[in-house]
């Protein structure tokens, strides 16, 4: 579900979160079925970004583009 403000601060949303199913395609799908056509992903490692594509299989005109690098700044690497 969608965590509000108070949500966030509490402990059990963070155990469930951790528990959980994570529903990545699904929620790419979703996003894509939506109209989203670009997903800019902000870890270090890039991995989401090729899952995304993965997800997406080249069906649709969208755009998944890796921010950030390991081995540079934050502000370096996404400029």
């Amino acid at each position: 579900g969608i965590a509000g403000p108070g949500l966030l601060c509490s402990a059990d949303y963070w155990v469930r979160h951790v528990r959980a199913t994570v529903r990545f395609a699904d929620g790419v799908r979703a996003l894509a079925g939506a109209g989203v056509n670009a997903f800019l992903e902000l870890g270090p490692d890039g991995v989401l970004t090729g899952m995304a594509a993965r997800v997406l299989d080249g069906g649709q005109d969208v755009v998944s583009v890796p921010v950030l690098r390991k081995d540079r700044a934050e502000e370096g690497a996404l400029l």
